[in-house]
Formats: C-alpha cells, sequence, structure tokens
C-alpha cells in the first residue's frame, strides 16, 4: 500500500479532524490520486483501509442513491480541478441510516507535491436526518418537544400513521415506497410555518407540532393532511390514494409530561384509531376526560342531551359502492356526537355506555327517522339508493320498535326497499326466537336486514343459517394485511363464495386504498365500503359525491 511521505501534514489533518466529532478531512495526492483517510473517518464510515487510490469512486457505495449522480460529478470537477470549491450537501451511509454531509475542497501544495484537501461536515451530529424525506426524526422530535415543555408552549400534537404501506412494498417494491414518502414530505414541508414542525418518527409515520393552536385549528390541519394524503398521486401510471390513522394530543403549560410520555400517548391512540375509529382522528385528551368522568356523570350527560330533542347529536353517511363498478349505490349511516369541552366524540367513546342504557332507544330511532329523511334526496337522485341503519338490542327489544319503523317509513313515503337494518353484535342477547319475529316482520314489508361484523363476536355462520339475514358486512379486520396473507385470502374467499351460493348480498368493510380494491375485486362481493371512496360524511357532501 502506498504512503505519504510527509507523515507530519498527515498528523496535522488527523489532529485537526479530532477536534470536531462532526469533521472529516480526506487528503489526495493528485500524482498518484492515492487518498488518505483519518482515523475518525474509517471508524464512522466503517473504512477498513487507510489509504486508497480512486477513493472517491468507490465511496459512491456509501451515498444515498438520489444523490450519486450528483456526488459524481461534483467530486470530478473537484478531482480534475475544473471548479475546486464547489460546495455539495451529500447523504451517505452510517451503520443503518443516512446522515446529511456538506462537502468542501481546496488545494494545496507542499514541496512540490499538490494535495487536494477535502473536507466532509457532518450536519447530523446530535438528531439525525430522516434520509428518505430529509425531515428530522425522532430524536429531534423529542428534544424539540421537551424544549416547548420546558418553556411552557401551549401545543397541539398530530400524530399521522399511513395505512397499507406494507403492502404497496410488497407490490412495488421499497425504492418506489420511498418514493412516496419522499413526495408526501415535500407536500408536509408546503404547510410548515414558523409555529408548525413535521418529523418522520418511525417506517411509516410523521408527527406535526403545532405552537398555540387551538383544537379546532388542529382538527383543521388534519383535515388538510387527509386531503395532501388523498390527492393523488400518478405513479408508474396508477393513480395512489393515501389512507392513514390520526391521533392527537393538546399540551397546555400546567400538564405534567415529557417528550417520551407524548410519545408514547400519541403511539397508543393511533393504535386505537386504527383498531376501533376506522382512521379518525382520536384525542388523547378526550379518552382522559371520559375516564376520569364517572359512569354516573356520563350517563347524566347522555340523558340530558339525548331528552332534549338528541341535543348534539347528528348523524354522517359512509357510502357504499358497488363491488366491481365503483359507484356509489347505498350508504351506512354513522352517530356522532359534539359535546364541549371535547368537541366531536368518536361514538365508541358513548356507544358502549349507551347500549347498555334505556336513552338508546330514543337516540336509535332518532338516527333512523335523520336517515330515512335524509335519504329522501338520495333516493331521488338513484331510485335504486338504499341506506343502512344500525340498530341495537335495547332497540329490538321494545316492542313497539316495529311500530316505530313503520310510522317513521310511512311519514316520509319512504319505500321501505330502500332501508337495511343492520343488527350489531350486540343484538346475540336477544332470544333467537324474538329475533326471528323481528327480522321476519321487517323482511315482509320489504325492509332488508344485514348481519354487522360478520365474523367477530357472535356474528358467526350459525347465525346467518338460523336467520333470514340478507345481507352479510364483513369485519374489515378481515382484510387489513390479506394482500400479504394466504390464510386470510382463503376465509374471506370462503366466506364470499357461502354469501354468493346462499343468495345473500355481501359487502367488504375496510377497502381502504385502490390496490386492496383491486385486489379483492378477484372476489365475489357485492359491495365495497371504506375510506378509499370516502369517510363518513354529511348528507349535502354525499349528494356531492353521488352527482360526480
Amino acid at each position: 500500500m502506498h504512503s505519504f511521505k510527509d507523515e507530519t501534514l498527515k498528523r496535522i489533518l488527523n489532529s485537526i479532524g479530532g477536534l470536531s466529532r462532526n469533521s472529516f478531512v480526506f487528503l489526495t495526492n493528485m500524482s498518484t490520486g492515492i487518498t488518505w483517510i483519518p482515523e475518525n473517518a474509517a471508524e464512522f464510515f466503517g473504512i477498513e483501509e487507510r489509504e486508497q487510490k480512486d477513493f472517491y469512486q468507490n465511496f459512491v457505495k456509501r451515498v444515498h442513491p438520489r444523490d450519486q449522480e450528483e456526488y459524481l460529478e461534483g467530486m470530478a470537477k473537484k478531482l480534475s480541478l475544473e471548479d475546486v470549491g464547489i460546495e455539495l450537501c451529500i447523504r451517505f451511509l452510517h451503520e443503518d441510516r443516512y446522515c446529511s454531509c456538506n462537502i468542501l475542497a481546496d488545494t494545496v501544495e507542499q514541496e512540490g507535491t499538490l494535495y487536494l484537501v477535502v473536507v466532509l461536515r457532518n450536519n447530523n451530529v446530535g438528531p439525525e436526518l430522516d434520509y428518505v424525506t430529509d425531515l428530522y426524526g425522532i430524536s429531534r422530535f423529542l428534544e424539540d418537544v421537551a424544549y416547548n415543555i420546558e418553556k411552557k408552549q401551549p401545543m397541539a400534537l398530530l400524530m399521522v400513521g399511513l395505512k397499507h404501506m406494507d403492502e404497496f412494498n410488497m407490490l412495488y417494491g421499497q425504492k418506489n415506497v420511498d418514493f412516496v414518502y419522499h413526495m408526501l414530505a415535500l407536500r408536509f414541508i408546503y404547510l410548515m410555518s414558523g409555529d408548525t414542525a413535521v418529523y418522520r418518527v418511525n417506517d411509516s409515520g410523521f408527527v406535526f407540532v403545532l405552537k398555540n393552536y387551538t383544537r379546532e385549528q388542529t382538527e383543521q390541519f388534519a383535515q388538510q393532511i387527509r386531503e395532501i394524503l388523498q390527492t393523488e398521486l400518478i405513479f408508474q401510471e396508477r393513480k395512489l390514494v393515501i389512507m392513514c390513522n390520526m391521533s392527537g394530543l393538546m399540551v397546555d403549560g400546567s400538564m405534567d409530561l415529557n417528550a417520551n410520555a407524548i410519545q408514547g400517548k400519541l403511539e397508543y391512540m393511533l393504535n386505537l384509531s386504527q383498531e376501533k375509529y376506522r382512521g379518525q382522528l382520536v384525542f388523547f385528551n378526550d379518552i382522559v376526560q371520559f375516564n376520569q368522568t364517572s359512569n354516573l356523570e356520563i350517563i347524566r350527560m347522555i340523558h340530558r342531551a339525548v331528552r332534549r330533542d338528541c341535543d348534539g347529536f347528528y348523524v354522517e353517511y359512509q357510502p357504499i359502492v358497488d363491488a366491481q363498478k365503483g359507484n356509489i349505490v347505498g350508504a351506512e349511516t354513522l352517530v356522532r356526537w359534539k359535546k364541549e369541552p371535547y368537541g366531536v366524540v368518536p361514538p365508541g367513546l358513548f356507544i358502549g355506555w349507551m347500549e347498555n342504557n334505556p336513552t338508546m332507544y330514543l337516540l336509535g330511532n332518532f338516527v333512523l327517522e335523520t336517515a330515512v329523511r335524509d335519504s329522501l334526496d338520495f333516493v331521488a337522485r338513484n331510485p335504486k339508493f338504499f341506506v343502512n341503519v344500525n340498530v341495537s338490542c335495547k332497540q329490538l327489544e321494545r316492542r313497539e320498535f316495529k311500530d316505530d319503523v313503520v310510522h317513521i317509513l310511512e311519514k316520509y313515503r319512504f319505500d321501505p326497499r330502500n332501508l337495511c337494518l343492520e343488527l350489531t353484535e350486540r343484538c346475540k342477547d336477544i332470544p333467537m326466537d324474538l329475533l326471528l319475529e323481528d327480522i321476519e316482520f321487517f323482511r315482509e314489508r320489504g325492509i332488508r336486514v344485514a348481519l354487522d361484523d360478520y365474523g367477530t363476536g357472535s356474528a358467526s355462520a350459525a347465525r346467518v343459517l338460523s336467520l333470514p339475514i340478507d345481507e352479510i358486512k364483513l369485519d374489515m379486520s378481515f382484510v387489513q394485511g390479506i394482500m400479504g396473507n394466504p390464510k386470510q385470502q382463503a376465509l374471506v374467499k370462503n366466506i364470499l363464495a357461502f354469501a354468493t351460493e346462499a343468495g345473500i348480498y355481501s359487502c367488504i368493510e375496510g377497502v381502504e386504498d385502490e390496490p386492496l380494491q383491486d385486489f379483492l375485486r378477484q372476489y365475489s362481493a357485492t359491495w365495497f365500503q371504506g375510506y378509499h371512496y370516502s369517510k363518513p360524511i354529511s348528507a349535502e357532501k354525499l349528494l356531492g359525491l353521488m352527482g360526480e
């Protein structure tokens, strides 16, 4: 191996590099083309040899793929002395991640020999940049949040987890997944201001820090993020729309929290958003406030709201589409509650209590009547349109419920064939003979009956065999990750084949994106439902979608 004659020069440069943990000084003999590698650079970049010929050409293996062309072109200009002073910003691989480095160079002559001195200045000594998105990562996020807490800075935190990226990786490869993350990061950066910041905190997640944001402003910002994700990315001549789960946390100066605890709470709520709330934005503050409130107080609040003409309650609609054509054919009715100081409260936080309370009967009838009234406009647009309404065991237990349904239909002159009643999982508590009597009553009048969350709890094939069900709704858990799971594929295929053979309609819930939709079309489902088509929306917005 060649060596430099001037060991003193190498020792000086080595000492200079050792003074700073963020600088690496390389020395190239322009006559021989041999580059000396300092100790700290050899250790940092995992380079075994201390002297190499054509080092910079070989070093390209450590350069991020998207930076390699710029790196090779820039270093060629430096080595040819065409433009030594050009400054480069290049990402180099360090262990299992990339760090951003500025490359500076100059020439020095000693004893008739010309040397090129190249300095790599590591920009990520503390928190490192995410090499895919160029956003700060988890370490910088924790550092910034800790600083805001110390300064008692009020802030809102919003965590966003992208759905189905594993399946996307399987279909298109990691390089193309990285491209999608990079494009999304550019769109997120465009939203940032002096009071907002975005970080990439894990493989499929981002977190936003919003200083001095109110809850309402945070919800509006979250909607902006959803719109960005749902803006089509043209990818390999395909339109890609990305869905997400969301969690939030409002922090004021009086809260006793640390940065790691905040991260944990956001991740916990993000899992709840996925598992229970179908990707809706869920605030940790809501869970705390509801859990700190006694059941008696909750029931008292609900009693008061329901008996005041269901004050604060309203409904939204999620479209149901033809599985093969994708056009809207119906919608499921979903109840919401907006109550201060909680804001819009996800139904999962109150439905469980209400289904054990007599007030559920009044609320259920309110939802049914609202859905029938709104659906007059839907049916006027499409005479075959149907609306699905969940009915609870508290409604079916009451003998007068059947008469109430008939009265509501007659009041609005609504064709029973446009209504479908969905039996919730809790209806298992009703004796089979009474449930059979109710279903036959509705079906004799043209009202369809569906079994919700088929395959979970008691919503099994046994109940379908025992009851004259018109439709089964396949729970979203059956299709999450299905593209990479042959067992799930076999199960879903057989369930849908059974429904087809039995003359029962079938609806798959949780169709979140186009790749999943295209994959599921190989099966025999009648309808699809999910965020790929729309989140739950108002009646006015649904009419708008139907007109598109």
